[in-house]
């Protein structure tokens, strides 16, 4: 059965959001190792799917915005570069060895440059998605909302869990609401889409 990357995205989109509320969710009410692993997993999945489901975004809706592509750049490698400390997260809840890689100074760029990117690309695509009609508004608003209130709970110490919780939620929502669009959209500047076996 062909399936095109628009119906492959469609899937991602959905996929990313729902992994992303679980695994955030779980890791913050839960108290066991073996959970918050599995959280971790879950959000390492979430954002490693998330990359197919950017790149149909851009693909059916943003291409042809005059930031789509620069919002498609930073939110993509932003994404990689997440997955990367996520990775070194997941070793580090059972080898205290493993979780100082995070502050070793040779990879502190990918630490500070990752989350950054990423907030800025999701930003920049949500309001390219806010520009490009009705059918994504919604999910651009609650984009911008989720990643703003994620972004906040490094600021709040006391509430930290309630904004991780409420941002994902936010913007797993928006990654879930985007689903429809793309599998329904039409390409950008009436390119044909690409089928993939």
């Amino acid at each position: 059965m062909n399936v095109t990357i628009r119906q492959f995205g469609s899937f991602a989109s959905i996929l990313s959001g729902l992994l992303l509320f679980a695994a955030h969710l779980t890791e913050e009410i839960s108290s066991s190792d073996i959970l918050i692993v599995f959280a971790k997993n879950l959000v390492l999945v979430a954002h490693l799917t998330m990359v197919f489901a950017l790149i149909s975004v851009y693909e059916t809706h943003t291409r042809t915005r005059r930031l789509g592509m620069l919002g498609l750049l930073f939110s993509t490698f932003g994404t990689m570069f997440v997955s990367a400390i996520v990775l070194v997260e997941i070793a580090g809840v059972s080898n205290t060895s493993a979780a100082a890689i995070q502050k070793a100074s040779e990879i502190q760029w990918i630490v500070t440059s990752g989350p950054l990117l990423f907030v800025f690309g999701i930003l920049i695509l949500g309001v390219q998605l806010i520009k490009s009609g009705t059918r994504t508004k919604q999910a651009g608003i609650l984009l911008i909302l989720g990643t703003i209130v994620f972004a906040a709970a490094g600021y709040t110490s006391g509430a930290a869990s309630i904004f991780v919780i409420a941002g994902s939620g936010l913007t797993s929502a928006g990654f879930i609401l985007l689903g429809k669009p793309l599998r329904q959209g039409k390409p950008a500047a009436g390119r044909q889409i690409t089928r993939v076996m």
